[in-house]
């Protein structure tokens, strides 16, 4: 699936290099330098981390190169160092060196201990290239390749590329969204974005990223999510998710603003009975089946050469239950809530009234838990919900 996706960027991007326009930073540069599919997959030169016999214990050399394997002289190589134990916890730590006339610096007398980890960083025009963590070998050093390039903060100048997939499933009061973008770069720059922000629909809340190996990532904004790290070349992965409140409504509207350059896209919604999914300039989408057997409903879309950028997506579900489990619950809560009020204002009620009420309340308790435990319940909804049960219980005695 994801060569595909390579090889279907790579379609998209070689044909639009003679009809985009350079001063939309939405449209693809044109003049771009071609690009392979070959290098797209294997996600362009790797940086290199081996153990090396040649290397003394504790010793570990970095050789900055160009895209090319250009050494890169005078370059300024830190060395990050990050120790965890039972004791002390976490601490960091650095050294730094610049590179010699061959790209090199070497680092001794480190410490090669398997609680301590390593990483080589170059610093560059507001991007950050990253070699994979390494721990050291306490037999032999460590050899590091790392690669560098030109960096462009805005698209006008980047082969660059995107995919949007969206993931939605109800939850009790809210619906939870799960974004990704994976983004494919064919050229031989490093895309570092300035302040490009990802809109989400007004109210949403509860904005959270997955945290990964590189700066990659979103950070949360009040208009959605502001895009950051170094893209160099190759294919990179974001993903974060966030949540839309649910008025209860039979039907609720999405619209998601996305960034410039979307080639393709995938929408997925987890399906209630008789729930539809519709999503504009899509086809219909189709009935499918999860790893895990549930029912979902995918709508997707792959631009032809000659089509703009996708520039946001409008997304329908319709068919919703207009009542959850929530608010059944909650109904249930309050109804005995007001029954119990209502029998102590009038008097004293028996004591089988109030066995009765109970065993009513404790089931109500008991699907609440379940409810919970199976995600159809928020933590909001469930806490508030318990609350009003325990306090009608309460009252039982």
């Amino acid at each position: 699936m994801r060569r595909k996706l390579f090889l279907l960027c790579c379609l998209v991007l070689l044909p639009w290099t003679a009809h985009a326009q350079p001063r939309d930073p939405g449209a693809l540069p044109a003049g771009h330098p071609p690009v392979s599919s070959s290098d797209l997959a294997e996600g362009g030169p790797r940086d290199v981390v081996e153990e090396t016999a040649s290397l003394a214990t504790g010793t570990v050399v970095v050789t900055v190169v160009s895209g090319q394997g250009v050494p890169v002289a005078s370059e300024q190589v830190t060395l990050g160092i990050l120790s965890q134990s039972v004791a002390r916890g976490e601490t960091r730590g650095q050294r730094v060196a610049v590179t010699d006339s061959e790209g090199r610096v070497e680092f001794r007398h480190l410490d090669p201990s398997s609680a301590i980890s390593y990483r080589a960083s170059v610093a560059r025009d507001g991007a950050r290239f990253l070699a994979p963590p390494f721990a050291l070998s306490p037999r032999n050093g460590t050899r590091v390749v790392l690669h560098v390039y030109p960096v462009v903060h805005d698209l006008q100048g980047a082969p660059i590329a995107l995919e949007a997939m969206v993931f939605l499933e109800l939850k009790d009061d809210r619906i939870q969204v799960e974004q990704s973008f994976r983004i494919f770069n064919g050229g031989q720059v490093a895309w570092a974005p300035d302040g490009l922000v990802i809109k989400l629909p007004e109210g949403f809340i509860a904005l959270t990223a997955e945290q990964g190996m590189t700066d990659q990532g979103v950070d949360p904004t009040p208009l959605g999510a502001r895009l950051r790290g170094t893209f160099g070349p190759g294919q990179h992965s974001v993903e974060y998710r966030w949540q839309l409140p649910w008025s209860g409504d039979a039907e609720q509207v999405v619209d998601l603003p996305l960034p410039p350059r979307v080639v393709a896209a995938q929408v997925i919604a987890l399906a209630a009975t008789d729930m539809e999914l519709a999503v504009d300039g899509f086809a219909a989408a189709t009935p499918e089946r999860g790893q895990g057997g549930q029912a979902l409903l995918v709508a997707h879309r792959e631009l032809r050469p000659e089509e703009t950028p996708i520039p946001r997506l409008r997304v329908a579900l319709r068919g919703l239950p207009t009542v959850g489990p929530g608010r059944l619950l909650a109904a249930i809560a309050s109804a005995f809530a007001l029954l119990i009020g209502l029998g102590f204002a009038v008097g004293a009620p028996k004591a089988r009234d109030f066995g009765a009420i109970r065993a009513r309340v404790l089931e109500d308790l008991e699907a609440l838990e379940e409810a919970h435990r199976c995600g159809d319940v928020g933590p909001k909804t469930y806490l508030r919900e318990r609350q009003a049960l325990v306090d009608a219980l309460a009252r039982t005695f």
